[in-house]
């Protein structure tokens, strides 16, 4: 049992050590090759003057350094499959096998150990793919000459968790600011019922969604653009001045008569619905659902003179508007409010004093930036394009389920490649050169099996996993036929 145990460890070393060499070696190559083809495009100044020497070699290793997370995804299968060969190789070429065999032990043993390691650092690719590259998407989808910061570009069609589609003529990263957004609100049908639209949104991570900022036209006098949702329908547009309501101070006491007692109010007695305001500094009492519109305030205040109310104000007002699932959607906040009433609906509601309008949506600045990205899907957990895929947010449902299904299946397809690859090297029949020929091509063979049947357009499932069956049949001939 020591002896089994001493050969383990020996074999593990050699295996490890080629492995960390497999993986320098191939990285720099990798590396090499694109900084090779690629190295105009470090030096582009972007309008900012030249670049000092100091400045490009931080570009490059920021940029390679992010880099190689997906380079390692790539390499993982590759780097197993040598680092196995040379190991192999080497026992070889020394006739450690001869000894090994010669004394009762089976080459199939010798290849345990070299598959635990493989299982191992195949574990390392796999969470290199659900866990690293995920949470550095937003620097891997940087463009070689936009390391540092990122360029500003067009958003279209980009949708997020409530099926509204994103229009921008601008986003800018570093600010995590869209200019000019436009955006259509549908309902879960897919069906229009609404839009956004205003100068400019920042995202404030804080309220969980896009403040939409008021702003005056450059180098005038006019009025500023304020920010506005038009409601399929509606009398009117709400704005960041004004929310349009048919419901008066007198509709909305009676809709809060069981927040203040319930039954008939005696206006003369509460002159201002001080039963209303809340003590708790920070919180919010829901004053008035109504439809799609929920009115919240921290205080509704009320002049009453002959039993008619002549004012109505709120403190800290939330006009909260919800989708067709009843969940938020847009909501506006302000300072306080004051009601207007008029003759004319259109012209009746609230004028807001201080007001910003916020769209709440999982659409952060970071998404932005990586699904500008033709590969962003390759850079997300699987755990994340299952979520876009129930949301019905991925454009190409095939390609996210073949990523979803590749993932797990290149675990075992690396473990094949090398069961499949290494018993050429185990025959004691040939020579060094002829066996690492031999075994090349077998794992080149397995290499386009494996990416032929997923793009010739079989079924996501199958075209991740049909190749293991296959590849794995072909392996277990091959060491069947060692001679141990």
């Amino acid at each position: 049992m020591c002896k089994m145990k001493t050969i383990d460890r020996y074999i593990v070393k050699n295996f490890l050590i080629a492995a960390l060499l497999c993986f320098v070696a191939l990285m720099a190559i990798r590396i090499l090759a694109d900084l090779f083809f690629n190295m105009d495009e470090f030096t582009k100044s972007k309008g900012v003057g030249a670049k000092t020497l100091p400045m490009v070699l931080g570009q490059m290793g920021s940029y390679y350094g992010y880099k190689s997370l997906a380079y390692f995804r790539e390499l993982g299968g590759v780097i197993i499959v040598a680092a196995a060969a040379f190991t192999l190789a080497r026992m070889n070429h020394t006739n450690e096998l001869t000894a090994i065999l010669a004394s009762g032990v089976s080459l199939h043993r010798v290849l345990l150990p070299i598959v635990i390691c493989a299982a191992g650092l195949n574990l390392l690719v796999l969470v290199d793919s659900e866990v690293l590259i995920p949470r550095c998407k937003e620097q891997l989808v940087r463009d070689r000459d936009d390391v540092g910061s990122s360029q500003a570009f067009q958003v279209r069609l980009m949708t997020d968790d409530r099926n509204s589609s994103w229009f921008s003529r601008r986003f800018v990263a570093e600010a995590e600011r869209v200019d000019r957004p436009l955006i259509v609100l549908r309902d879960q049908r897919y069906k229009r019922w609404g839009h956004i639209a205003g100068p400019s949104a920042a995202y404030d991570s804080a309220m969980g969604g896009w403040v939409f900022a008021s702003a005056a036209p450059a180098d005038s006098d006019e009025a500023p653009e304020h920010p506005r949702l038009h409601i399929g329908g509606a009398l009117a547009a709400a704005d960041t001045t004004f929310i349009p309501t048919g419901l008066g101070p007198a509709e909305m006491i009676g809709k809060a008569q069981d927040k203040v007692g319930g039954g008939d109010l005696d206006w003369e007695k509460v002159t201002g619905i001080r039963k209303l305001v809340v003590d708790e500094p920070g919180t919010n009492e829901e004053i008035l659902p109504a439809g799609n519109l929920r009115i919240r305030a921290q205080r509704l205040g009320l002049n009453v003179s002959n039993g008619k109310a002549l004012q109505a104000e709120l403190a800290k007002p939330e006009f909260i508007y919800t989708g067709s699932d009843g969940k938020p959607l847009a909501k506006f906040v302000a300072e306080g409010a004051t009601y207007r009433p008029h003759g004319d609906p259109r012209r009746r509601g609230w004028l807001l004093y201080g007001g910003k309008l916020v769209y709440l949506c999982d659409l952060t600045p970071g998404a932005l930036a990586v699904r500008k990205s033709s590969d962003w899907m390759q850079y997300m957990s699987s755990s994340e394009l299952g979520r876009l895929l129930r949301l019905g947010r991925v454009g190409d449902k095939h390609s996210a389920k073949l990523i979803r299904h590749s993932r797990f299946g290149d675990f075992f397809n690396n473990i094949i490649l090398l069961l499949v690859g290494v018993p050429f090297i185990l025959s004691r029949e040939r020579n060094v050169k002829a066996s690492a020929g031999l075994t090349v091509l077998t794992v080149g063979g397995a290499y386009i099996c494996i990416y032929l049947s997923r793009y010739i357009g079989l079924p996501p499932m199958l075209a991740a996993w049909m190749p293991i069956i296959v590849v794995g049949a072909v392996a277990g001939l091959v060491l069947d036929a060692v001679k141990t």
